[in-house]
């Protein structure tokens, strides 16, 4: 299992997040956001690999905090990358 940093950004109405892995150079494993937390929030992903990015509504409602990291461990999850998160 490969060490992995994950960095948070909160702002009032999105939440931007990057997975690096712990070794020399960092290298980014993914990295997205979720916008509009208070109506409509989406998740926009990407990896790596300069796919294109993954977008999905979240529902039509607004999400609060902890809903908005599971998602995002969810997801992180979902892409195979089942890195062990050491420093956050």
């Amino acid at each position: 299992m490969t060490d992995a940093i994950l960095v948070l950004n909160a702002g009032s109405s999105s939440l931007k997040f990057a997975m690096f892995e712990r070794r020399h150079g960092l290298p980014l494993l993914v990295k997205g956001s979720i916008s509009a937390l208070h109506d409509k929030p989406r998740l926009k992903v990407s990896t790596a690999l300069d796919q294109p990015p993954t977008e999905v509504t979240l529902g039509k409602g607004s999400i609060d905090s902890q809903a908005t990291l599971e998602f995002i461990l969810r997801d992180i999850g979902e892409r195979g990358l089942p890195q062990k998160i050491t420093n956050v």
